[in-house]
């Protein structure tokens, strides 16, 4: 595998889980009785520190290496999202956001897209170039609609966490499918 084939498996690997991230996110922060306006600060921190770390990138990432620069932002990456799915406080949970590099956007940003970029130019034609940008972008958005689509398969999980937490609301009972495995709009009176 070439060092540009090893790019675009990175690049689809990490838009397939910001695609899923951006599907479930609100689903899990609304299960764990977090509102919007939560995941609206959840979402800006973890934007606004993947702008601080492409930041540093654009400063500090040729004279650090841009694979140990890589490797750190996919690291740190990690683990701030393990650290937002167990953070007890909305608070915590902005700010490991933020220190995580969370992205509940839905399409790939951040400081591993500019270090990819900028290794991919390093290992493209001037010939080559267009095609190789081009196929990556590709990847990262049909990776992205993949782990979207891939919240599907999950969803019927968060989907009954968060009817029955309607329900406990509204003092309702909610079925939590229908036949067809559609989302029910409306919870049916006890």
């Amino acid at each position: 595998m070439n060092a540009a084939e090893r790019l675009y498996w990175a690049a689809g690997v990490r838009s397939a889980a910001t695609g899923l991230t951006g599907v479930i996110l609100g689903l899990a922060l609304a299960e764990r009785g977090f509102g919007a306006g939560t995941l609206g600060l959840v979402v800006g921190a973890g934007l606004a520190g993947g702008a601080a770390g492409t930041a540093l990138v654009a400063w500090y990432g040729d004279g650090a290496g841009r694979r140990a620069l890589l490797l750190a932002a996919t690291a740190l990456t990690a683990l701030g999202y393990g650290a937002v799915a167990l953070a007890p406080s909305a608070a915590l949970l902005v700010l490991t956001a933020f220190l995580g590099l969370l992205n509940g956007f839905g399409r790939d940003r951040g400081p591993a897209q500019t270090l990819d970029l900028g290794m991919l130019a390093g290992v493209a034609a001037d010939a080559d170039r267009t095609r190789l940008f081009s196929r990556y972008t590709f990847i990262q958005d049909v990776a992205g609609a993949v782990g979207a689509l891939g919240a599907r398969v999950n969803l019927s999980a968060v989907r009954a966490g968060v009817l029955r937490r309607a329900a406990q609301l509204n003092g309702s009972s909610v079925p939590l499918t229908t036949p067809a495995g559609v989302f029910p709009s409306q919870a049916t009176p006890t």
